[in-house]
């Protein structure tokens, strides 16, 4: 039995492009169609007026190896966001990042993955100064908890040491001995 009768074809309406192409992107590594007929065979999963946009194109470009390309590069077009608008969405995001959770690294798991995402959205680094900033903000630390975070770290522009200070304020010790600042005393003495 051929694996292409095993991996479904995704489908597409119109509606949530960006999710469309990353199941294409995986269903392409999957499958065992070949590479010349993948985009016809998207095609066909292809409703509404993504298919009629796409049918009215040249098959040409869709039956080489590079056709699954063409297609997404054409649907991006008519159908995804502006690489400006995503960016704009996640730095809107990670600007207003709180923390809800009542476990505090579950938060500065989420923080991380919100500036990875925006990172790799901009193609680089954000300001280790601005990160900083953003992260002891985005904690919702009590007044002492704050500068005891601050009195662990040597430099504002390093936000791991930070985040591991943060990390470590918050640790099992302030469980077990009921505040961060006795964590930071233990993280102190230690050093």
């Amino acid at each position: 039995m051929h694996m292409s009768h095993l991996v479904p074809i995704p489908s597409f309406n119109g509606q949530g492009f960006e999710p469309y192409e990353r199941d294409v992107l995986i269903w392409r590594n999957a499958t065992d169609i070949p590479k010349e007929k993948q985009a016809l065979a998207l095609m066909l999963r292809l409703s509404g007026r993504p298919a009629a946009l796409a049918k009215a194109e040249p098959l040409s470009a869709f039956t080489r190896d590079s056709g699954v390309g063409h297609l997404l590069d054409f649907l991006r077009r008519k159908f995804g966001q502006s690489p400006i608008y995503l960016i704009h969405q996640d730095l809107k995001s990670f600007f207003g990042i709180r923390r809800t959770e009542s476990s505090v690294t579950e938060f500065l798991d989420r923080f991380q993955m919100s500036r990875s995402q925006v990172e790799s959205r901009l193609g680089k680094s954000l300001d280790e100064e601005v990160a900083c900033s953003i992260l002891l903000e985005a904690c919702a630390l009590n007044p002492q908890d704050k500068r005891n975070a601050l009195a662990a770290v040597s430099d504002f522009k390093d936000s791991k040491k930070l985040l591991d200070a943060i990390q470590h304020l918050f640790s099992g010790d302030r469980v077990c001995e009921g505040t961060a600042h006795a964590a930071l005393h233990a993280m102190e003495g230690r050093r």
